[in-house]
């Protein structure tokens, strides 16, 4: 019988060529170059396909799931930076749709209007005739700058209206900001203003800027395209071997034409004294203590204007604008301040504020107490019993009525001076003289005061009130024996 039982080689004798390998049958070792197992006749190959098969699907699973972790990674950092560009647009959405909103826009370009910063960031033209630049926006800042309630009124009208009252401004959009924000500015529609002028040669500037000369009698020159605000206007020239300049400071707000003659003017000038007088714009003098100011040989314009200003420590006043004719030559033209109180309705408040300090320095009941229309003492003052100065007046009256060294006190009172206030008022000097009579003699002193009185609108009884009183000056003193 043949011997199927074959003896295993010793470790030293086994197949070589490579790393070792076990039938998966018997688990006869075998060489890697081995197809048919040499113990039992297994098929090797089909058995090294399937290893080999295993491994690449081993090594596949592992570089799949490398590459998904990889790819997870990537995902996140993808999230994150997206969230956070999302964040930061939304952030500047939302700061932006504040900013570059239609008030807040506006309130910018009133504050930088009032400060003349940046106007060119809000204003454009609604013409291509009129390019703004800083320099072309000047005129808009000087007349604003001047007149703040005109600028308050101007951002009322473009906020509610979205166009100005004398049609020059419209507030609206005007292209985008970042491509996404509205771009809010105010639109100025130019004027077209024009220059006359009576001789040929004279030179005529707008600003710091010359325009040429006129190139014969009444020529009349172009100003270009102009925003509405203020200009100075100049012509210069010789009239009968005199230099003359007429100049002056023009608010140009619509197309007309403005006649600078160089022809001359004298006339006097009548106003409060001590007035600082105006002549288009310019300080030229300051009235005498008769109130007078002589304007001699100034250039003529049908566009002359004069007023004066009274400062005081109350503050300053302004008086009504005169415009001047050529028919005012050798003429004499009153300047008048609004609201001002005359001279004799100023005497007649201050006599019957004495009468009624009369009734109670000599024992009347303050209840009791009216002047000759029967006014009460507290309808003479502006908030009535609270007002400072009529308690001022009923306690030290009340003083002499009580006072057993007084026998009579009398009074006369005498008005200096009547000048112009702040806000309409107007600034009444008085002196009052008092007259103590004690046991063996009499005692005078005279005080000078300043009140403020404020027009009250009422007509029907008096149009003014005293609004407050200054502290009173001595202006004398002394001691009156009395005849035996």
């Amino acid at each position: 019988m043949r011997n199927l039982n074959k003896r295993l080689a010793p470790a030293n004798d086994q197949p070589s060529g490579g790393a070792n390998r076990f039938c998966q049958n018997c688990g006869y070792p075998v060489a890697p170059t081995d197809v048919i197992c040499p113990q039992c006749g297994y098929h090797l190959v089909a058995d090294k396909r399937t290893v080999t098969h295993q491994a690449t699907g081993q090594r596949q699973q592992f570089e799949l799931s490398h590459s998904r972790a990889a790819w997870s990674k990537r995902k996140k950092l993808t999230w994150l930076s997206s969230g956070l560009v999302i964040i930061i647009l939304g952030g500047g959405l939302l700061w932006g749709s504040q900013y570059y909103s239609r008030t807040a826009t506006l309130n910018r370009a009133i504050a930088n209007t009032q400060r003349g910063r940046r106007l060119t960031d809000y204003y454009t033209s609604s013409s291509t005739d009129l390019r703004l630049n800083k320099q072309k926006l000047l005129p808009i800042y000087r007349y604003y700058h001047h007149h703040p309630k005109a600028l308050t009124t101007l951002q009322r009208d473009l906020l509610i209206r979205g166009i100005s009252h004398d049609n020059h401004f419209r507030y609206g959009v005007s292209g985008h900001r970042w491509l996404v924000f509205p771009n809010y500015q105010i639109i100025v529609k130019p004027i077209y203003p024009k220059i006359t002028t009576n001789l040929a040669g004279n030179q005529i500037k707008l600003d710091d800027r010359s325009l040429g000369t006129a190139e014969r009698d009444d020529d009349i020159k172009s100003l270009g395209a102009l925003v509405p605000g203020e200009y100075q206007l100049t012509v210069n020239g010789t009239v009968r071997g005199h230099q003359l300049s007429n100049s002056g400071q023009y608010y140009i707000t619509s197309n007309r034409t403005y006649n600078l003659p160089l022809t001359t003017i004298s006339t006097t000038l009548q106003t409060v004294p001590a007035s600082a007088i105006y002549l288009n714009g310019q300080k030229v003098g300051t009235a005498d203590t008769s109130g007078h100011f002589e304007l001699n040989d100034e250039p003529w314009s049908s566009d002359m204007a004069v007023y004066a200003r009274y400062t005081s420590s109350e503050g300053m006043a302004n008086s009504k604008t005169i415009h001047l004719k050529k028919s005012d030559d050798q003429s004499t033209v009153d300047i008048n301040y609004p609201n001002q109180i005359s001279h004799s309705e100023a005497d007649s408040l201050v006599s019957r504020l004495i009468m009624c300090m009369d009734q109670i320095s000599n024992g009347t009941d303050i209840n009791d107490v009216t002047d000759s229309q029967n006014t009460a003492l507290a309808d003479y003052f502006t908030n009535g019993r609270d007002n400072a100065a009529y308690n001022q007046i009923v306690k030290m009256t009340q003083d002499y009525s009580d006072d057993d060294d007084i026998e009579s006190v009398s009074y006369d009172s005498s008005l200096k001076q009547v000048v112009p206030g702040p806000n309409g008022s107007s600034l009444v000097t008085y002196s009052i003289e008092y007259r103590f009579n004690l046991e063996d003699y009499a005692h005078v002193q005279t005080y000078q005061y300043t009140a403020t009185m404020t027009p009250t609108g009422n007509d029907t009884t008096f149009g003014y009130q005293f609004s407050k009183i200054t502290n009173g000056q001595k202006t004398n003193d002394e001691h009156e024996s009395f005849d035996e």
